[in-house]
């Protein structure tokens, strides 16, 4: 979790135009990681480690889902696989792109303001397709 979201701010970090905002976004991002981190390390003391993997576990499964999404646009924007319908709907309005929760929110987990059909099923699909595996591997 600590390596995502130092990911994530330094990869939004990056993002930026200007050196200034550039340095301003690193710094930050790496204030906000070692928050965190002295946070856990704090707290993980009483934490149950059955409870904690498990609920993470849900974290690291939206991850994947967005990569695997991001994937489908990569693929698309090379026109290895057809677009089909796009956009399939426009959240820009509610969180747009180029927002600061929209660049965080798409470097995490995928995110995407317009997305096409074949990235929101890749996105929708690989979530049930491994919440279907790991269900059935807890009744197993």
């Amino acid at each position: 979790m600590r390596e995502g979201l130092e990911t994530v701010l330094f990869l939004f970090a990056l993002d930026v135009d200007e050196g200034k905002e550039l340095l301003i976004g690193l710094v930050g991002g790496l204030v906000v990681s070692a928050t965190i981190i002295w946070i856990v390390l704090k707290s993980s003391k009483k934490l149950p480690l059955k409870a904690f993997f498990q609920y993470s576990s849900y974290l690291i499964l939206l991850i994947v889902a967005g990569l695997v999404s991001m994937l489908v646009k990569g693929l698309q924007m090379a026109e290895f696989i057809p677009t089909f319908i796009k956009p399939l709907y426009d959240s820009s309005a509610v969180i747009a792109n180029d927002s600061t929760v929209g660049k965080v929110l798409g470097v995490l987990m995928g995110y995407d303001a317009t997305p096409s059909l074949l990235q929101f099923l890749s996105w929708v699909g690989y979530i049930v397709f491994i919440s279907l595996l790991l269900w059935r591997k807890r009744d197993v």
